[in-house]
């Protein structure tokens, strides 16, 4: 019998926070990803979010997709925070 590593670092340290976050997508964060795409306001901050490059934009995406925030921030707080804290800034980006 083999065992995996189940820990919030299955992905991390591969030194690309893009690679980790594909990773994270489909295993350690899985059930919240699936849950933000299959959920239309969470969905439209994903495609509507990475385009912007201001503020006003940023904040047109936000009030679009208000109902989305919550569902969006717990699944980027999985990917980034738990996931790839190391590959992905967690620090630099606000992570606990």
């Amino acid at each position: 019998m083999s065992s995996a590593s189940t820990g919030p670092m299955i992905c991390d340290n591969q030194g690309d926070c893009g690679v980790c976050i594909d990773c994270a997508i489909g295993s350690t964060c899985s059930d919240l990803w699936t849950q933000c795409i299959t959920t239309p306001a969470c969905e439209g901050l994903l495609n509507c979010l990475p385009s912007c490059n201001d503020q006003p934009c940023f904040d047109k995406c936000l009030e679009m997709y208000a109902e989305g925030i919550e569902l969006y921030n717990e699944t980027a707080i999985c990917l980034v925070c738990q996931g790839c804290y190391n590959d992905c800034d967690g620090q630099g980006q606000g992570c606990p």
